[in-house]
């Protein structure tokens, strides 16, 4: 095809003229309302309202709003003109073309990787605001919205290898907040006996800092207990810290859990006490991994059942506080 001819300017009209390759990209047309092609001219987004043979018809993206802006394309000129002006805000003047695909497709890949916490639809407004924001050509040519989304989504996908579990397995993610130490610490999956489908898996996170304090010996661990230690004058001590939901309580299961958390200290963990709840397999794992730590029941948790097998016998308040 011979070389798009120039369309003169006129008060409202600002012509520029298209090579075939570019026609062929401003045509092509994906199913459904959201996969239209969308252009930026002179700061403004067009959505294609209509087409026929000869012309390709856009409308601003705030028509709802009352702007009345139109662009058009025209077959025989091979050029974007504006039709009608804008009344959302005011117009910038300019008549060159700047094709930033390829710097937003750099620009989308580095953010879908440094920022896995932040939602996609977030990177699109950055990504909006930096390259169709505030330019000084008149046309730009760069991805839709949906083009950025699915390319957030594929970057995160081919990083980490289009496993949920790997995300937490390489930074950032498997790094502490503002250190540059892992936070990760060990991913292991057993057979689950009872469901060959659905594996046992252990992940464990920890600070490195704190992991240190576990290979001091002659410690007291308390694992799945409340205890009770304030100083005077006060009524509760709030600890916080994180909470390790263990789904399915059977004796292999802590004893994975045990197990690698020895591992993972380099089996330098030598408790002389271990107080725990009165949960056989719990006890029995801890007494196989620990033979020689000496083993405590919770006693919030022992008076937690006797109070409630004192209230099954209809036993008054006054007598079931004795148990609190």
């Amino acid at each position: 095809m011979p070389p798009a001819a120039e369309v003169p300017d006129s008060a409202n009209n600002v012509v520029v003229s298209l090579d075939a390759t570019e026609v062929q990209e401003v045509q092509a047309s994906t199913e459904g309302r959201q996969e239209r092609t969308t252009c930026y001219y002179h700061g403004y987004k067009y959505a294609r309202a209509w087409a026929s043979i000869k012309t390709i018809s856009y409308r601003c993206s705030k028509f709802r709003q009352g702007c009345r802006g139109t662009m058009e394309f025209t077959i025989s000129s091979m050029g974007f003109f504006a039709c009608r002006p804008h009344t959302c805000r005011s117009a910038i003047t300019g008549t060159s073309i700047a094709d930033v695909t390829d710097a937003m497709k750099c620009r989308v890949d580095t953010l879908a990787i440094e920022l896995v916490t932040q939602p996609a639809r977030h990177k699109w407004e950055t990504l909006r605001d930096e390259f169709y924001g505030t330019t000084p050509v008149s046309l730009v040519r760069g991805l839709s919205e949906q083009q950025v989304l699915r390319r957030v989504y594929r970057a995160r996908s081919q990083h980490f290898s289009s496993n949920v579990h790997g995300t937490v397995e390489i930074p950032p993610l498997s790094l502490a907040l503002n250190e540059a130490v892992p936070f990760f610490q060990f991913h292991y999956v057993t057979t689950n006996r009872a469901n060959l489908h659905k594996p046992t898996r252990v992940l464990g996170w920890a600070h490195p800092s704190l992991v240190d304090l576990l290979r001091y010996h002659g410690t007291t661990l308390f694992i799945d207990r409340t205890f009770r230690c304030v100083p005077r004058g006060y009524k509760q001590c709030v600890i916080f810290m994180v909470h390790d939901r263990a789904s399915v309580r059977s004796g292999d299961s802590y004893w994975d859990i045990i197990h690698f958390i020895v591992q993972g200290t380099d089996q330098q963990i030598e408790p002389t006490e271990i107080v725990c709840d009165f949960e056989s397999a719990l006890i029995d794992a801890v007494q196989t991994q620990f033979p020689n730590a000496i083993i405590v029941g919770c006693l919030f948790h022992l008076k937690q059942v006797l109070r409630r097998a004192m209230k099954r016998f209809s036993i008054p308040d006054v007598e079931c506080g004795i148990a609190g």
